[in-house]
């Protein structure tokens, strides 16, 4: 299974790893601290989930979104942020987030989404 990791900051990006690796042994991880790396990889690898920062530099997570689903990237891609906002989930499912989880509760719900997100091939 191949998972993209997209955040800014490399403490988040090594939780994530750690939270996943305890579910899912055999993932392949590629990480990309920017929305325009992310971009540069989007065709390099058939994704199984992509974890998807809002607030990065350089181009954002909601833009992000809209140019990975343009280049028709069909992966489930799971919106992660500290921002709190209540319509932002709403926006990012309309412009085809598969769900969208607060990093305040990565350690407690990440592995749960995970599971709703991912089709059924992928579980253990």
């Amino acid at each position: 299974m191949n998972i993209l990791i997209v955040d800014d900051y490399l403490y988040i990006r090594k939780q994530i790893i750690s939270l996943l690796l305890t579910e899912f042994p055999n993932i392949q991880f590629f990480e990309a601290s920017d929305g325009l790396e992310a971009i540069n990889m989007a065709n390099c690898v058939i994704w199984d989930l992509i974890l998807l920062d809002i607030s990065m530099p350089i181009k954002n997570g909601i833009e992000t979104l809209k140019e990975l689903r343009d280049l028709g990237i069909e992966a489930p891609i799971l919106i992660i942020s500290f921002q709190v906002e209540y319509n932002y989930e709403k926006k990012l499912l309309k412009m085809g987030a598969s769900g969208y989880l607060n990093k305040e509760h990565l350690s407690s719900d990440l592995i749960s989404i995970v599971y709703s997100i991912l089709p059924a091939k992928h579980e253990p």
